[in-house]
């Protein structure tokens, strides 16, 4: 029997190896690639969210008797219908039930409990379990990570039939790898919007390097057909002077006959676009059917799906717009998304070209956009320009005093003279203790003097009722009634002598240890009590802020005593009627701020910053140039 010669590179007379056995498992010979793959990542078939969350809760039904699954995510536009909502911060997070306890019906206790857990996940990055024993029940949140940020948590409640460990641990694992899933989901998105931005810039810039409007919108009509793999696009314009819009350029054809019916059906879906002012789909049942007739229409003709976009801006002599003929499995949503971004720019396209066909501006950025340094620069405004655009926070500053949130005033209650003063400014006081005493001495003279009228009166009066003089004795009587009143009187003020607080508090106002001995008149303030638990802050609010300051917006008070401090309050109310404070016309707005700590003293100055709700990074820059220009040019 011949031998066989050995491999190459290996001696004649080398010995003979037995292979090595590196691994075995359960997977048949020659398994597909992609089954090992789906084994390993069972969310490489999910194309969309809601086949992500299928292939979840089935991965979590293996594990355990699943009877309720959650996503707590974060909300962009806060209005989705169907799903609990709520706040952590300044982002707003939504629960979309996968699944619902029967128990619970995704409304009940068991649900509020699972989201609460959610919450509490979010906030702290970890796994978060309890039990509940009647009925037996888990509940479970396991954050899914972006990297080192948790910004979705996955909660489930189950009927444990293992260990809680064994199931914590299965449930980590599967929302770890769809955490994976929604990575790889949100990188692809950015990619693709990166490269619709790309292809719309490109096709800009060649749209803007034609020589006419004609030519541009030949050029957009062929660039979006390809890039969109659309059956046909097709772009009309409209000038002010006309009602009906002009179809100039199709994407198969550079020679156009309006006079045919084809031509005149795609010119009335342009005209109902720009009637209606929004985007027209039609021609598939399951899209929104924001359509009208004209729009059907065509769409039946062509056996296919319409979609027509309105090309408007405001400072444009011309309008126009777009009409894409795809196949009825096309991807529409995608597509219809793309146009609506690329929509500005096109009709910027078309003004532009329109107003100055090749003029010089359009040739200068041509010829920048092929130059590489002219092409850094146009980019850098473009992404200024797009940034503008991004909402924060617009807050107004302001200056501040603070003040006691409630003052009372000790005065004097008749006239006479200090004799003692037992407090100063800044002094602690109790309610009912004693901080200034009056000098009676003149007022125990008085009533002395009084006493002995008194006395005699008495004795007139008992004289003249024993000699049965009736007269002389009613007017003893009356005399001795009014002796008495003044009596009275001198003896409650000689109870007033001593100056008492009215509150427990604070003296803010009255240094009276150097005026022993002056006197004092009826209605004279001696001293200012406040208490110091709670303060009023007043914020001197300028004309040209007013109008963006309202009753129950947050603020943030920063005192120039405490630089590295600051306290949170809310607008209680904005006074209606201006004042002048440090020459300066201002309305008072007041706030009120729990001062625990009592480090607070009135007539502490400092800023505050009010938040006025949100507004695009550009008015927030110069809305106030703006505006002192308006003021300045107003006829």
């Amino acid at each position: 029997m011949a031998q066989e010669s050995p491999p190459a590179g290996i001696p004649p007379n080398a010995p003979t190896v037995a292979p090595t056995v590196v691994a075995t498992g359960s997977l048949p010979p020659r398994t597909a690639a992609s089954t090992c793959q789906r084994i390993a990542f069972p969310f490489s078939e999910a194309r969309q969210l809601s086949q992500a969350h299928q292939i979840l809760v089935k991965n979590l039904d293996q594990l355990t008797n699943v009877l309720a699954v959650v996503h707590y995510c974060e909300d962009g536009d806060g209005t989705n219908s169907g799903v609990a909502q709520g706040n952590l911060g300044d982002h707003t997070f939504r629960a979309v039930w996968l699944r619902s306890d029967a128990s619970g019906g995704g409304v009940g206790l068991q649900s509020e409990q699972l989201v609460s857990l959610c919450r509490q996940s979010l906030l702290h990055g970890t796994t978060q379990h309890r039990r509940r024993l009647s009925p037996d029940r888990v509940y479970i949140a396991v954050p899914a990570r972006d990297g080192q940020k948790a910004g979705d948590v996955i909660g489930v409640i189950a009927a444990p039939s293992q260990g809680n460990a064994n199931l914590i641990a299965g449930a980590e694992r599967i929302v770890e790898q769809f955490a994976v899933w929604l990575l790889r989901s949100e990188l692809k998105r950015q990619s693709e919007i990166a490269h619709h931005a790309a292809a719309t810039t490109e096709l800009v810039c060649r749209a803007l390097g034609c020589e006419n409007l004609r030519d541009g919108c030949q050029v957009i009509v062929t660039e979006l057909a390809k890039h969109l793999n659309l059956r046909r696009a097709a772009i009309g314009v409209r000038r002010n002077q006309s009602r009906h819009v002009q179809l100039i350029a199709l994407s198969d054809s550079t020679r156009i006959d309006s006079s045919t019916s084809h031509a005149r059906m795609i010119e009335s879906v342009m005209d109902e676009s720009l009637l209606f002012s929004t985007t027209l789909v039609a021609g598939k049942g399951d899209v929104d059917q924001a359509a009208g007739r004209s729009a059907g229409d065509l769409a039946r003709e062509q056996a296919g799906i319409v979609i027509a976009v309105p090309l408007t801006t405001d400072d444009s002599e011309i309008d126009g717009a777009f009409v894409a003929i795809l196949d009825p499995a096309a991807a529409v949503q995608e597509t219809r998304l793309f146009l609506d971004a690329a929509a500005p720019a096109l009709a910027t396209v078309l003004g532009v070209s329109d107003r100055h066909g090749a003029s010089r501006i359009a040739r200068m950025v041509l010829q920048g956009l092929r130059s590489k340094a002219g092409a850094v620069a146009i980019g850098a405004a473009i992404v200024f320009a797009a940034a503008m655009f991004i909402p924060i926070r617009h807050r107004e500053t302001c200056p501040a005093i603070v003040e006691p949130n409630v003052k009372r005033f000790v005065a004097a209650p008749f006239d006479a003279t200090l004799k003692e003063c037992r407090v100063a400014p800044g002094d602690l006081v109790r309610q009912g203790e004693v901080l200034a005493t009056l000098d009676g001495r003149e007022l125990q003279w008085k009533r002395d003097s009084l006493q002995a009228d008194h006395d005699q009166a008495t004795k007139k009066r008992d004289a003249a009722q024993a000699s049965r003089e009736y007269a002389e004795q009613r007017i003893a009587q009356l005399e001795v009634e009014s002796l008495r009143f003044e009596l009275d009187l001198l003896d409650h003020r000689m109870q007033a002598l001593q100056l008492q607080s009215p509150i427990d508090g604070i003296i803010v106002a009255g240094d009276l240890n150097r005026a022993k001995g002056v006197p004092l008149t009826t209605g004279q303030s001696l001293f200012e009590v406040a208490p110091m638990d709670q303060m009023l802050i007043e914020v001197a609010v300028s004309e040209d802020q007013i109008a963006y300051v309202a009753k129950n917006q947050s603020v943030k008070i920063h005192l120039n005593a405490y630089p590295q401090r600051h306290w949170q309050a809310t607008v209680r109310g904005v006074n209606p009627r201006s004042e002048i404070r440090d020459d300066e016309n201002v309305f008072i707005a007041e706030c009120t701020i729990d001062d625990a700590d009592q480090v607070m003293r009135p007539g502490m100055k400092g800023s505050v910053k009010i938040d006025c709700g949100r507004q695009s990074l550009g008015w927030v820059l110069f809305h106030r140039p703006v505006e002192a220009l308006g003021q300045w040019l107003w006829w």
